[in-house]
């Protein structure tokens, strides 16, 4: 979606989900409680540009914790989606 709002954090906190550091240099990493069979998570830009996606399938998924490389983007603040199974689960906002 590219934004963030009150029902994609919502739909978000039953995960547990934890971006850090932040603000973050060249990597992130997310720990969460995701549980599923595919995982895609998408890198965009503050005018939802889409940077990167990137796939995970379910024994990734199980550790825990993804990390995505973001050395090759500037300074600015930028949207994590996230998919599980085909359903969109809603974004956070990460500044680099």
């Amino acid at each position: 979606t590219g934004t963030t709002g009150i029902k994609d954090l919502v739909d978000l906190e039953k995960y547990n989900i934890n971006v850090f550091p932040n603000p973050i240099s060249d990597k992130v990493n997310i720990s969460h409680s995701f549980k599923g069979n595919n995982l895609q998570v998408r890198l965009n830009d503050a005018m939802g540009r889409q940077l990167n996606k990137s796939f995970y399938n379910a024994s990734h998924i199980n550790t825990g914790l993804i990390s995505l490389d973001i050395s090759n983007y500037s300074q600015g603040m930028y949207y994590i989606d996230f998919i599980l199974d085909g359903k969109t689960l809603g974004s956070l906002k990460v500044v680099k």
